[in-house]
């Protein structure tokens, strides 16, 4: 599962930034933590769904200590 993210804020436009992708699960208890480079514009976030169980989930991407994209998917096997 490829997740795509393109809409930054202005601040994380420049390119090689590191950013911190957290994954929570439905009850906000954080399970995943990646640390990727993004280009320009956009990132892709690679995740190996078979290691999520059923359910829905939140991420929420930081950069600099700031919360600068969220959003939420679901798994189903």
């Amino acid at each position: 599962y490829e997740l795509v993210i393109r809409d930054w804020s202005s601040d994380v436009c420049s390119s090689d930034l590191k950013i911190t992708v957290k994954i929570f699960d439905i009850n906000g208890n954080e399970i995943n933590q990646l640390t990727i480079n993004k280009s320009s514009f956009s990132a892709v976030i690679s995740f190996d769904m078979q290691t999520f169980s059923n359910g829905t989930y939140t991420y929420s991407i930081i950069y600099k200590s700031q919360e600068v994209n969220s959003g939420k998917f679901v798994v189903i096997h």
